[in-house]
This record gives C-alpha cells, sequence and structure tokens, in this order.
C-alpha cells in the first residue's frame, strides 16, 4: 500500500502466486455378496440393510477424511487459550466450556476471519455431553437441550455439531481429540462420483455381488487454514 498524491505516478507492486492442486485420488468401494438362498430364508430385506451399512461406512469413510484435514489448520486452541497449561489439550468441564467457545471466538477475530453467521464447531459426543449439562444449568436451547449426530443447534454464536470421526493426536503427553472451531466450509471436499451401486450377477453361483462405490479428493488451501482452528480435547 501507499500513499496516492493527485498528480503523481503511483507505485506498481508485483503479483505472485503459487499453484495449490487438489487432487481426486481416492476410489472406495464396500463390496458384498448376497446368495439367493440367504436372502430367500432372511426374515428381513437383507439387501436393504446390507445397502444401507455400505452407504453409512462410505460416509464415515468421507466423514473421517474431511476431519484429518483439521491437523493442517495454521493454529489451534488448547488450555493455555482458557488460562490453563500451554502445550495441554482441554478437559472440557461445565466450568470452563463457556470459556473454551468464547476463547475459539476471540482467537477466530484476532486471526481477522469473517463472521457472517457460517461459524461452526464439529466436536465430539464427550464434548457435546458437556454442553448439554451445562445447557441443562444456563438456560441454552440447544435442539431441546439433547445434541444429535450431525446438526445438534447454536451455542455461544457457532452451529454446533457432533461426529464420532474426529481425528486424534498426542498433545502434552495425552491423546486429543481435534475439533473444528471456525467459518464453516473451508476444508475442500470434491466427490466426483456421489455413492452409487452397481450390482452384478456371480458366473455359476444364485447369488449377487453388491459394489457400491465413490470418487473423492480433499485439500485444506493455505488460505483457509487460517479460518479454522484445531482445538485439543483431551480424551478423559
Amino acid at each position: 500500500m501507499s500513499t496516492y498524491v493527485p498528480g503523481t505516478d503511483v507505485s506498481i507492486q508485483g503479483i505472485s502466486a503459487t499453484d495449490e492442486y487438489l487432487i481426486v485420488d481416492q476410489s472406495k468401494c464396500v463390496a458384498f455378496y448376497i446368495d439367493d438362498v440367504e436372502e430367500l430364508q432372511s426374515r428381513y430385506d437383507i439387501v436393504l440393510n446390507y445397502s444401507d451399512e455400505a452407504a453409512y461406512r462410505l460416509r464415515d469413510t468421507i466423514d473421517t477424511a474431511v476431519f484429518a484435514e483439521v491437523t493442517n489448520a495454521a493454529s489451534g486452541l488448547d488450555d493455555a487459550d482458557i488460562g490453563g497449561t500451554a502445550g495441554s489439550g482441554i478437559s472440557a468441564t461445565t466450568a470452563n466450556i463457556i470459556q473454551v467457545f468464547t476463547a475459539a471466538r476471540k482467537k477466530l477475530r484476532t486471526m481477522n476471519v469473517e463472521e457472517i453467521g457460517d461459524w461452526i464447531a464439529v466436536i465430539s459426543p464427550m464434548v457435546a455431553a458437556v454442553i448439554e449439562e451445562k445447557a441443562a444449568t444456563a438456560g441454552f436451547q440447544i435442539a431441546d437441550a439433547t445434541l444429535r449426530n450431525g446438526y445438534a443447534g447454536d451455542f455461544l454464536g457457532f452451529k454446533v455439531y457432533t461426529t464420532n470421526n474426529l481425528a486424534t493426536t498426542t498433545y502434552g503427553g495425552k491423546t486429543c481429540e481435534l475439533a473444528y472451531f471456525g467459518k464453516a466450509r473451508s476444508i475442500h471436499l470434491v466427490l466426483q462420483k456421489a455413492p452409487d451401486m452397481v450390482i452384478k450377477d456371480v458366473p455359476n453361483r444364485r447369488g449377487r455381488n453388491f459394489l457400491p462405490l465413490m470418487v473423492y479428493g480433499l485439500k485444506t488451501f493455505r488460505k483457509n487454514s487460517n479460518r479454522f482452528l484445531k482445538a485439543y480435547f483431551r480424551q478423559n
């Protein structure tokens, strides 16, 4: 930046850029075989049940891959940010959970993360249980005070989501979960092929192979790595 003086030339600065790429290189298949006899003798629809199970596994695979990217956040949130020990994970309690969320807000604002109503927190059931306890005594309305997997409600300016698929790491000598605090959609996911099912007959057998497949790629771009935090929560 330079000061503009009327009638004088301005200083032109060159701009350079570093290319970043998202590579779609992940193909996942949950294949299974069902024999006609098994299908005939089953008391329930095993094709539907196994198809649903395969879909859940594919969903969890993507969920786990996305949250493994949280390690690429440029900044972290740990016990020091709530007045505790630097280099140690947070032990979430009803006494400090509000402080955790306000500390996250403060840090994101310091990082100049745009605050346009799409800040989210993705936490584990362990931390969700602490919020439930706090909500029950502090009057917060979070999905009728009952968190559930997926979108759970709003808490202190964050849209809260819960998942069992957070990454874990060793931090301060303890196993910690890596929760996500920050701007939504900061981790890029390209789903080149949404999960679908191909069913193939098997030669010399009375049955079929079921082949659900998805193809995707993930990337945390450098700019977006400054739009969310990796929060270290100790597993108690």
